[in-house]
């Protein structure tokens, strides 16, 4: 509603960023805020404080077991991210007609669908090849949505969407399941268990690459010769070369 608004011209760009930032923003954070600040911890901890301290962040990074993960995970997570961020620009680009929202509903369905089948499983076969077992069906699912032809229906771009997210499911799960038998090597390898540094090198390092990969998007973009499109009003054509980009980033 909010970028239809906008479209609409009712809404200025200026609002439709601060309603984004701080609307979905307060209603992220805020959960995080509340959890951090009532949950207890179920187990007796040391009660003391420490300084921040660089070397402590980047401990984890000497044990080669999460350095691993760490790529395993930075792998599927930026991937998902780069098609999260170009998936507009797909839809109304290289086949239009397309809805972004069900696209990325497709990959988060199908994860909840996977889920218990996963669960399932998990005891009996090695994390590592779930995590890998289904990524030749997304890889070719993905190179299908690519060089999807922009007149076809986008109802085969959804059937493709959901084979893609089906083949990533292990990927997308497997990471922070995988996450506690690492804190362990770490724990036996380094002599103390520091669970927060672990998770937040995971996550410096995820929204770092996006970051990474979202300005490496914009210079590729502006190469090929993007056009802007204007506040308001139709959407401007765009360059072959830039449609092409577009498939490319699939």
């Amino acid at each position: 509603e909010l970028y239809k608004a906008y479209q609409a011209g009712t809404l200025h760009l200026r609002s439709f960023y601060l309603t984004l930032v701080f609307g979905f923003g307060t209603a992220f954070a805020l959960p995080l805020i509340l959890a951090g600040c009532l949950v207890k911890e179920r187990v007796p901890y040391e009660d003391r404080r420490s300084a921040f301290s660089a070397a402590t962040f980047v401990k984890p990074l000497r044990v080669r077991a999460f350095r691993q993960l760490l790529i395993l995970y930075i792998c599927q997570a930026v991937t998902l991210d780069i098609v999260s961020a170009e998936v507009g620009y797909y839809a109304y680009y290289v086949v239009p007609g397309m809805d972004p929202t069900v696209f990325l509903g497709a990959f988060l369905g199908v994860q909840l669908l996977a889920f218990p089948v996963l669960n399932a499983v998990v005891n009996k076969v090695s994390k590592t090849k779930i995590y890998r077992f289904g990524l030749p069906l997304s890889i070719v699912g993905s190179l299908c949505i690519a060089f999807y032809p922009a007149g076809f229906p986008a109802i085969g771009v959804y059937a493709l969407t959901f084979l893609t997210a089906l083949g990533f499911a292990g990927a997308q799960t497997m990471c922070w399941i995988i996450f506690p038998d690492v804190v362990d090597i770490g724990e036996l390898g380094l002599g103390e268990r520091n669970i927060g540094s672990f998770s937040g090198v995971m996550t410096f390092v995820r929204k770092s690459s996006y970051a990474l990969a979202s300005l490496m998007m914009g210079i590729a973009m502006s190469a090929a010769g993007f056009v802007v499109p204007p506040e308001t009003g139709a959407l401007p054509a765009q360059p072959a070369a830039v449609v092409t980009s577009f498939r490319l980033f699939m």
